[in-house]
């Protein structure tokens, strides 16, 4: 039974995540920069039919968006109650999701999108095809 101290700290806990999460924008550096340049860059090789790998760059991530998540972690027991270690895994797949946007590593991206998300069925690879 959860007593009324830890269920007042789990509401707090609760909407500190929330207001942590509020002003979160990674879209500015999720997206290329040089996105329209390789697009025309690709085509062309294309046309040639030439094999072409695109070389995108990428706005820098400033590591400090990810501080109020990072000292929000280090106050989560995990191990408490099954909504604290909730709270855990959700920050820390946050934090994961957001280390992702510093040199945007293909192999990385896969790997925390697996681990949150798990691998897709056969069927949903046949539906994609």
């Amino acid at each position: 039974m959860i007593h009324e101290t830890d269920f007042n700290r789990l509401n707090e806990l609760s909407r500190e995540l929330e207001d942590i999460y509020k002003p979160l924008r990674v879209e500015e550096y999720n997206a290329p920069l040089n996105r329209p340049e390789e697009q025309h860059r690709l085509r062309e090789h294309y046309s040639l039919q030439k094999p072409y790998n695109p070389q995108f760059t990428y706005r820098i991530f400033p590591m400090d968006i990810c501080k109020p998540l990072q000292r929000f972690i280090r106050k989560i027991y995990p191990e408490t109650n099954t909504w604290e270690n909730l709270l855990f895994k959700d920050a820390k797949r946050t934090l994961d999701t957001l280390g992702t946007l510093l040199d945007h590593d293909p192999g990385q991206i896969t790997a925390v999108s697996i681990a949150a998300d798990g691998l897709p069925s056969r069927e949903l690879v046949q539906d994609a095809y």
